[in-house]
């Protein structure tokens, strides 16, 4: 790029390897800070290795994600169409509706796919499951697809049926009964690093609530964006 062109220029990133600006032993201290308060050292390593790879402070598959970067299970994850597709819902209406798409070959998860919105009916959905080009093996939600619709007087699990899907429901277990169950299955998961960026991202933001006045953090989940994707 030329230097002289005010159109044509870039920064570098540079980290506190790069620099040299602090001392190895406060960084030391502060790593065990951010450790002792967060539980692990994603904020000391955002701040100061400029890494974004990394989730955010408190959440709860902090150490599978940085794992999964790791090992390279976060790359170019392409749909095999010899393989049959599972879908796996999280539903609302006002909450965001998430949908994750997932092939399974051996002992490998395969997660190729994810889509999520807000203010959109389940017909929205469904049609949008439709018209990808994958195969369906299973179509899965949770306990909630029973519930019953003013608007039609049938059930979701009903309507879909309607529709053209029919779902399984999933076991309605505790939330960190079902943390502990995703963070033991995340080892077997490879990503689709750009389509399911999102949902990636949602995965990475899944943290716990944290109490600013006791400097604690709560024993469960903050609920926002990143619930419904990582739920």
């Amino acid at each position: 790029l030329a230097k002289n062109d005010p159109k044509n220029w870039f920064s570098e990133v540079l980290t506190v390897d790069d620099t040299k600006a602090i001392s190895q032993e406060i960084l030391e201290q502060e790593k065990s800070e951010c450790i002792q308060l967060y539980g692990n050292d994603s904020l000391y390593r955002q701040e100061y290795f400029c890494d974004f790879t990394v989730p955010i402070v408190g959440a709860y598959y902090a150490d599978q994600i940085t794992r999964a970067y790791a090992e390279g299970r976060v790359c170019n994850v392409v749909y095999d169409d010899s393989l049959l597709v599972d879908t796996w819902w999280d539903l609302g209406v006002n909450d965001r509706n998430a949908i994750w798409f997932t092939q399974t070959f051996g002992n490998e998860i395969r997660l190729i796919d994810y889509n999520a919105d807000t203010g959109k009916g389940l017909d929205y959905y469904i049609k949008l499951v439709k018209e990808k080009p994958y195969i369906y093996k299973s179509h899965n939600a949770p306990h909630d697809i029973k519930v019953r619709e003013y608007t039609t007087g049938k059930t979701r699990i009903e309507f879909a049926s309607s529709l053209g899907i029919d779902f399984n429901i999933v076991p309605n277990i505790p939330i960190h009964d079902g943390i502990n169950a995703a963070r033991s299955m995340f080892r077997r998961c490879w990503f689709n690093k750009d389509i399911c960026k999102n949902g990636i991202d949602a995965l990475k933001n899944y943290r716990k609530q944290y109490d600013e006045t006791r400097k604690t953090f709560a024993d469960h989940p903050l609920h926002d964006w990143s619930s419904n994707g990582a739920d």
